[in-house]
């Protein structure tokens, strides 16, 4: 049994991407912004200032809060861009030995053994030969639901999950 996902890559793939193995990455600098905010905010009521405290405090926050998605956007455009595996058509192929991937200018094989774990999310699957770096498998490249569920099936059988 083989199962077949191809399509072109987008920003929206690689952005999908991106942002769900940044995830933890994202979480602590919202909570770090947060927390400047809410210094900044308590020693303006503290030192009788006003309602934004501590200047530098209050950019830092604000700084903690905005400044990752541009950088996050800017990132997954040049990734795109700059990738030649990313280019054209992207073919996987995947069975129960592991998965092909075929690209214009690339072509490898993976074992399931390779992979170290696999995550999914609402838009695509992230499979990791490294801890740190996934590859990318949008779900829009599969035909039909059934091979969605089929390939999430080979990877719970023969691929431990984060």
């Amino acid at each position: 049994m083989s199962i077949l996902a191809e399509g072109k890559f987008v920003f929206a793939d690689v952005w999908h991407g991106t942002v769900r193995a940044c995830r933890n990455t994202i979480l602590v600098l919202w909570v770090l912004g947060v927390f400047m905010l809410v210094m900044a905010i308590f020693l303006g009521i503290e030192e009788n200032k006003s309602w934004f405290g501590e200047p530098s405090f209050l950019a830092a926050g604000v700084f903690f809060l905005v400044f990752f998605w541009p950088f996050m956007a800017y990132r997954s455009r040049a990734t795109l861009k700059r990738s030649p595996s990313l280019q054209g058509v992207v073919r996987f192929q995947f069975d129960e030995s592991g998965y092909q991937v075929e690209a214009v200018h690339a072509r490898a094989e993976v074992k399931w053994a390779a992979l170290v774990k696999w995550i999914e999310s609402k838009n695509c699957f992230l499979l990791y030969q490294n801890p740190k770096i996934g590859s990318i498998v949008p779900k829009r490249f599969f035909q039909s639901a059934a091979d969605l569920d089929a390939v999430r099936r080979l990877l719970q059988a023969n691929v431990r999950r984060k």
